[in-house]
């Protein structure tokens, strides 16, 4: 066995102590990433049984995330322009659901393949929530002018509510 010298000693004992103020990392799934950046929609007067409006929400919010992130590449914690598809958009477990005369719709959104990111972007794999909500706020119009009507968006615990314009 190796004899460890007084210097040799005193360097571990401040590894050991500087190791443990270091955060652990532990690897973080893509549900649980998105079910802490996710936003829900409430749409007036939809129903789960009724709505056939899916392909157009991803759509709309894959245009709108791509302009919003490429406009905003600190925002979404990139580093170069991306380009969202449809698929980006994922609906979080249990939804679309009804809530009385209305419908709530609870999402979250993935970055594409081959995203490159910033140095401080918080999330590995999904848009954090206030860009989320930005860019679901700016795709209103385009949901409004197709027959949907936005009452509220909520982003964690802050509920926005919509007004038509």
């Amino acid at each position: 066995m190796m004899k460890m010298t007084r210097a040799v000693f005193h360097m571990c004992l401040v590894l050991n102590a500087l190791m443990s103020f270091l955060p652990t990392c532990q690897a973080v799934t893509l549900k649980e990433e998105g079910a802490a950046n996710s936003v829900e929609v409430k749409f007036y007067m939809e129903s789960v049984a009724k709505w056939s409006q899916m392909a157009l929400f991803q759509s709309t919010l894959a245009t709108e995330a791509t302009d919003y992130c490429t406009s905003s590449l600190s925002a979404c914690g990139l580093q170069s322009a991306i380009t969202f598809q449809s698929t980006s958009v994922v609906l979080s477990d249990g939804y679309p659901k009804d809530s009385e005369s209305n419908m709530l719709l609870k999402f979250y959104m993935t970055y594409p393949d081959g995203a490159i990111f910033s140095k401080v972007n918080s999330t590995q794999k999904v848009v954090v929530r206030p860009s989320l909500g930005a860019i679901t706020e700016n795709a209103v119009p385009t949901l409004e002018s197709n027959g949907l009507t936005v009452l509220q968006i909520t982003t964690g615990s802050v509920t926005k509510k919509v007004t038509s314009s």
